[in-house]
């Protein structure tokens, strides 16, 4: 089958989940049609994949991608992101749409008045004939409530799919041998670097060594009052080396779809406790509630008991083993199946 991918924001997790769509089914002919976000990009795009790349607004990007996916006669068109999805409005209703929001629109911190319209959007898009390609039970569950008929699948993310063959990397040798908390992502209101700092704050006397991997305006400075260190956007090798030496990853995100930072953090080996929110939840991993003093008290007890530290370890290995290549081929395969309408 001939697949187009749609994505006005390509980068980060985005770009990392497509291209491991794009590895886990290499049987169809896959073709991207992307606005890029600069500086954000992740893994490489396999070679035999076609590219329609746009650099513009979003609204000429809409109406770019429109115009290539109406003359492109393509079997499936999947559709990246809440606003890419606004394209479920205006594409002809033959083509056959998958949807993957990578984050529902309405789970975002914006104010009450935007989340009710988003909401309002997607519940009107949602009428459409397509099949909603959730990456977490919780997506999924706002899929259902959007519009119950809709058909709706899990196709879980993979930390490794499209990680390329390449000789074993030199092991560093630990230097610090502080207890070290980990955090991976964009420094942005959506990944709450204030709720990292405050945990920081908190635990500033206990000799813990907190790093935030990536970086942004968004926070840093509140980041490094709390002595955070930052270390900047790093290769995909430098983030596994740092991970596999950390002790925890602790994930404060205040929403998220089904975030691929703590599955990278797992196949490193690093356990990871994350924040009490609903995505997080639903996929299984070990939550500590949703503020700072319970996420403090919750790494000092990782620190201090056998057992805590145990049931991190467990529910950590749990949620890498569902998350793996095998599993989202599978998964994938039948969303697609699904999508054709005959």
């Amino acid at each position: 089958m001939r697949i187009a991918h749609v994505s006005e924001a390509f980068g980060g997790g985005v770009q990392t989940a497509i291209v491991n769509y794009i590895t886990a089914t290499p049987e169809h002919d896959h073709h991207l049609l992307i606005r890029s976000r600069p500086g954000h990009g992740t893994i490489g795009i396999p070679e035999n994949v076609g590219v329609s790349g746009y650099s513009g607004s979003i609204l000429g990007y809409l109406r770019h991608a429109r115009r290539q996916v109406v003359d492109g006669d393509f079997d499936i068109v999947h559709l990246h992101s809440s606003f890419a999805g606004v394209l479920r409005a205006v594409l002809p209703a033959r083509i056959d749409i998958a949807y993957s929001p990578h984050c529902y629109a309405t789970e975002t911190g914006s104010r009450p008045a935007l989340r009710l319209a988003y909401h309002a959007a997607e519940k009107a898009l949602s009428l459409r004939p397509q099949i909603l390609v959730a990456v977490s039970p919780r997506e999924r569950q706002i899929g259902y409530a959007l519009n119950p008929r809709m058909p709706a699948t899990i196709v879980p993310n993979c930390a490794t799919a499209a990680a390329p063959e390449t000789a074993p990397e030199k092991a560093q040798e630990r230097t610090d041998l502080r207890p070290t908390v980990a955090m991976t992502g964009r420094i942005c209101a959506q990944k709450d670097p204030r709720f990292f700092a405050e945990v920081a704050n908190i635990l500033h006397n206990n000799g813990f060594r907190f790093i935030w991997i990536g970086e942004g305006d968004d926070g840093a400075d509140g980041l490094r009052a709390a002595g955070v260190e930052i270390t900047g956007w790093l290769t995909p090798a430098e983030s596994r080396g740092i991970l596999r030496h950390a002790d925890l990853y602790l994930h404060t995100a205040a929403w998220e779809g089904g975030p691929l930072a703590p599955l990278e953090a797992a196949a490193a080996g690093c356990p990871v406790l994350s924040r009490t929110i609903g995505s997080m939840s639903s996929l299984g991993y070990r939550v500590v509630g949703n503020t700072p003093a319970q996420a403090a008290t919750a790494v000092n007890e990782f620190f201090s008991s056998d057992d805590f530290r145990k049931q991190a370890e467990n529910s950590t290995a749990a949620v890498l083993r569902y998350h793996s290549l095998a599993n989202m081929s599978e998964a994938l395969k039948e969303a697609y199946r699904m999508t054709i309408r005959g």
